[in-house]
């Protein structure tokens, strides 16, 4: 019958489950990070040249970007400054306003548009 069939399949399982050692107690952590451990991933550091250049221009890049963007928003502030605006909500908002008005510009004329037509705020 097919009760009988799949009382075999369990009672195989079940003397698995108890024919384990009990042992020491591992986190979920310390298992899997062993487990890592033992298994043959190769180290990071075996990254070859053409990796590592990229990964350096992709770094670079974004240092490069952020620098921008850091000079983009000091520039505002100076300019809000200038007019009297103090309050650092106001200040956050229009800098948000500002970047957002770059990136719909890049995006309807790209990165050559804002070049092109720019002007200094």
């Amino acid at each position: 019958s097919l009760a009988s069939l799949l009382g075999m399949g369990k009672a195989e399982a079940e003397n698995n489950h108890t024919a384990k050692p009990a042992g020491q107690w591992q986190s979920v952590w310390a298992r899997t990070s062993a487990e890592v451990r033992t298994t043959t991933i190769p180290p990071a550091a075996a990254m070859s040249d053409d990796q590592l250049s990229y990964l350096q221009c992709f770094q670079n890049e974004n240092e490069k970007t952020e620098l921008k963007r850091r000079r983009r928003e000091s520039k505002i502030r100076r300019e809000l400054v200038m007019q009297g605006i103090t309050d650092e909500e106001m200040v956050l908002e229009v800098i948000r306003q500002r970047e957002e008005e770059r990136t719909q510009k890049i995006l309807f004329r790209g990165e050559a548009g804002l070049f092109s037509g720019r002007q200094d705020r």
